[in-house]
């Protein structure tokens, strides 16, 4: 099957007929013994063999330097279609090839990482940005590079891009945007390991009711659910009104856990329902399902 027949039939899934003749030409499965299978004009291709497929054509075309742009939108259109829940060890050889293709275009970069953060990569959400020159990178690009960095934890890139953002001149919104960031970094990262990043948990509290003034749904979201983490050993009641206005903004694992970790001493079974929601949202390979399995079974980890 042709790499023009792979894109097309990306475009369209076989139906859910189990007695149907549907079997893979790579590896001869059928559909019923795959989580997918794609139609082409050529035949049929399992999403696994398409996997494998894109990461060799991308390999194959980043060593012979040829037509970076084309087969980065082949690798991207599997990324594209490729269902939210599909094993991270599988993606892997997809990522590798479409970092070896980005070539710092900014657009690719950008293309990749929200693949990324749909299928809650985020270690490669954050390379993807900083794959970017920092005189091509916007404001947007590292704060997203931020979110990415701050979930997985890795401060020597939080501390770059803090600093690159320090020699910017921020509208307000962005200023307030990258202080919910540090302060999530600081909160998240025991000071135990460098680098350190400190931050006034008050200030949250101001920087919520600035963020209601603004249409960004997604940064007072962010705030709120800081917020929360601050306030939940000082005022239970206050972060857990802080966590369910945020859960109203969005429905995300993060802030079912934090909900559960917040309510885990004064009611046990809403805790258990919110972390297992938490699992419910996250993939199953990302950070936050790992977070709330170990909650689930009894170790509570700092959220």
């Amino acid at each position: 099957m042709s790499v023009k027949s792979i894109r097309k039939g990306l475009h369209r899934l076989v139906g859910g007929d189990p007695d149907d003749a549907a079997t893979c030409n790579f590896c001869g499965a059928h559909r019923s013994q795959v989580a997918r299978i794609l139609e082409g004009s050529g035949g049929y291709i399992c999403e696994g063999c398409t996997f494998a497929a894109a990461g060799d054509l991308a390999a194959r075309d980043a060593a012979e330097g040829r037509a970076a742009a084309t087969t980065f939108h082949v690798v991207s259109l599997v990324l594209q279609y490729v269902d939210a829940r599909t094993p991270h060890a599988g993606l892997e050889p997809v990522f590798d090839a479409a970092i070896a293709l980005v070539e710092g275009d900014p657009s690719r970069c950008r293309v990749l990482a929200s693949h990324a953060f749909r299928l809650q990569a985020f270690a490669r959400a954050g390379e993807a940005l900083l794959r970017i020159d920092e005189t091509a990178r916007t404001v947007a690009d590292s704060l997203a590079a931020l979110a990415a960095l701050v979930t997985v934890g890795d401060r020597p890139a939080i501390a770059r891009v803090l600093a690159a953002l320090d020699q910017v001149d921020l509208s307000e919104l962005h200023r307030l945007q990258r202080d919910v960031h540090q302060g999530w970094a600081a909160y998240r990262l025991e000071a135990s390991a460098g680098p350190t990043f400190t931050f006034d948990g008050a200030s949250l509290g101001p920087i919520v009711e600035r963020l209601r003034s603004f249409d960004a749904p997604a940064s007072l979201g962010q705030a709120l659910e800081v917020a929360a983490a601050y306030e939940r050993t000082r005022d239970r009641d206050a972060a857990l009104r802080r966590v369910e206005e945020a859960l109203g903004v969005e429905d995300k694992a993060s802030r079912q856990l934090l909900r559960g970790d917040i309510l885990a001493d004064v009611d046990p079974t809403a805790s258990r329902a919110s972390w297992e929601a938490a699992l419910g949202l996250a993939h199953p390979d990302s950070v936050w399902a790992a977070r709330a399995r170990a909650r689930i079974h009894g170790a509570r980890p700092r959220s």
